[in-house]
């Protein structure tokens, strides 16, 4: 799958208690985006497998040139092959990864909710290594958008998947976790072998805690093993470990990122009954550093080095600062996202009346609690960010959480009003509509078709629920059925229909035109009836 890293990676995003709200502007981190950071990753990984080709001798070993001896290093995606999400059908599997695990990564895996962006790499350029750091970061962002489109508790599982490479991942309570392994191998004209190893693991708190952390780490083990024809296998690892800490301001960013990095490099014999570790290293390098990123309007503002408690002299170095650099950037961006999208935080809104008539005030109260603990939010802002039809709702502009008091006042417009709130806070963002309705929004069918009677109403707006029965007198048989129009107008049964045998078609398609003040309901089988939908007195549906 990959060659060059074991990386380790603690998140730590915090919110201290000083930490200043930032602009409201958002910020595009217009000091790269999330393509360019992980094209930057993906090349710096492959400056290590130059690096480790190196480490390795296979220039001596094989007579190729450094930079042959690392393009020979198998790969699990050739250069026209994504990762997981990246639409490109025309992509072939090279044979260095099976054609299910590429189904996978490609289709099953890739999740883009509208409202939960998940950006792609630019993979022209893949060295053997982007598959280990580029994967966490791909499946780190996999799990979190599957997990943003379930309403209902955030959560997501794809079990464990069978091949090359195997992964699986889950999101419970905003907690991200996933692993995957990988090994392929190649022999050369000669009879040598390489084989590539890699396994790692993430666990990312993408939901900040009270005191607005979110706590995380991941892991890559990979090692290569280069075996001569007839000869005595070596290997050669590279493992980085890293700690980052990050400030968020009670606008739900972001403010800085402190990390520290570790990385060493060890070569020698493999050890037994392991795929990525080595036996008593007879080479051995290492690195320690920190730096800190302060954030801005629109990205990193500035980075300051803070401690070089040892460092090595030589392109390793700046390798391994610019690989920090940028994994811990795409994972701090990845949750910040994810809380930032309305994940984390849930908006309690208390009212009256759920129906008021048109001039009708009524008073809304607004809460808010953490998705994770249950822990009422203090600190924040709240804001009406919409409101359907001529109804108002006061004061506007961002209001402190602690005095989230509003009045909701009627228009005469009939239907639905159902103001919007927003809740910001270092904790995440939340949102919530209200699901107000001016009046009684009910239509009604009355209409006679093919010898056939058709009633119906819907309390709640054209869209429905509608309720509608069917009575056909001349053989004694009715029905009746429940349906459902989506914005586009357009329906199939939403319940199973009472009764009517063989008279109903369970796979009839129902859709909604305009017609003067109502609307006319055509239907696609056994004849286009064409009923007349109009607004009615709201009493009908007090009966």
């Amino acid at each position: 799958m990959s060659v060059a890293s074991l990386l380790t990676l603690s998140t730590l995003v915090a919110c201290a208690a000083g930490a200043d709200s930032s602009s409201e502007t958002p910020r595009d981190w217009s000091f790269a985006s999330v393509e360019e950071s992980a094209r930057a990753l993906t090349l710096t990984e492959r400056d290590l497998d130059v690096f480790l080709a190196n480490q390795l001798g296979l220039d001596d070993e094989t007579g190729l040139s450094i930079e042959e001896a690392a393009e020979w290093l198998p790969r699990a995606d050739d250069a026209t092959t994504p990762l997981a999400g990246v639409d490109s059908p025309d992509s072939d599997p090279t044979g260095s990864i099976d054609a299910a695990s590429h189904a996978r990564l490609t289709t099953a895996s890739a999740v883009s909710p509208a409202d939960y962006p998940v950006p792609q790499p630019d993979m022209e350029t893949v060295g053997a290594a982007a598959n280990g750091l580029s994967l966490v970061h791909q499946l780190l962002r996999d799990a979190l958008g599957e997990a943003s489109m379930n309403s209902t508790d955030r959560s997501a599982v794809l079990s464990d998947t069978v091949g090359d490479p195997a992964f699986g991942w889950s999101v419970e309570n905003g907690l991200a976790a996933g692993k995957y392994t990988s090994s392929i191998s190649d022999t050369n004209e000669a009879g040598d072998a390489v084989t590539v190893a890699l396994e790692g693991e993430f666990e990312v708190h993408a939901c900040p805690t009270a005191d607005g952390v979110s706590e995380g780490e991941f892991s890559t083990t990979a090692a290569v093993t280069f075996t001569p024809q007839g000869g005595t296998p070596r290997r050669t690892t590279l493992n980085i470990s890293m700690m980052t800490i990050s400030h968020v301001t009670d606008e739900a960013y972001a403010a800085d990122l402190w990390a520290r990095v570790d990385a060493a490099v060890n070569t020698g014999a493999p050890k037994a009954d392991s795929s990525t570790e080595v036996s008593n290293p007879d080479s051995t390098r290492e690195e320690y550093n920190a730096y800190a990123f302060t954030f801005g309007d629109t990205g990193v503002a500035d980075r300051g080095e803070l401690t070089a408690d040892k460092q090595l002299d030589g392109a390793f170095s700046v390798q391994v600062d610019d690989l920090a650099e940028q994994i811990a950037l795409l994972v701090g961006r990845a949750a910040e996202d994810y809380w930032r999208d309305g994940n984390c935080v849930d908006v309690l809104i208390e009212g009256e009346d759920i129906n008021p008539q048109p001039g009708d005030k009524q008073q809304l109260w607004v809460d808010a609690v953490s998705m994770v603990d249950g822990k009422k939010i203090t600190r924040g802002t709240v804001e009406v960010t919409e409101v359907l039809g001529d109804s108002t709702v006061n004061p506007t502009g961002r209001q402190p959480i602690d005095e989230a008091d509003y009045q909701f006042i009627a228009g005469q417009q009939i239907g639905k009003a159902d103001p919007a709130f927003e809740v910001v806070s270092r904790r995440g963002i939340g949102r919530f509509d209200v699901g107000i309705t001016v009046g009684t929004d009910a239509w009604t069918i009355n209409q006679s078709f093919a010898g056939a009677n058709y009633t119906g109403k819907s309390c709640d707006g054209i869209h429905g629920p509608w309720w509608i029965e069917v009575s056909m007198p001349q053989i004694a048989e009715s029905w009746g059925t429940e349906l459902m129009f989506d914005n586009n107008l357009r329906s199939y049964f939403t319940a199973p229909p009472t009764n009517g045998g063989e008279w109903v078609h369970t796979d009839e398609q129902f859709w909604l035109e305009p017609s003067g003040d109502g609307y006319v309901m055509h239907n696609e089988l056994g004849g286009d009836a064409q009923l007349l939908m109009s607004r009615a007195d709201p009493a009908v549906c007090a009966e």
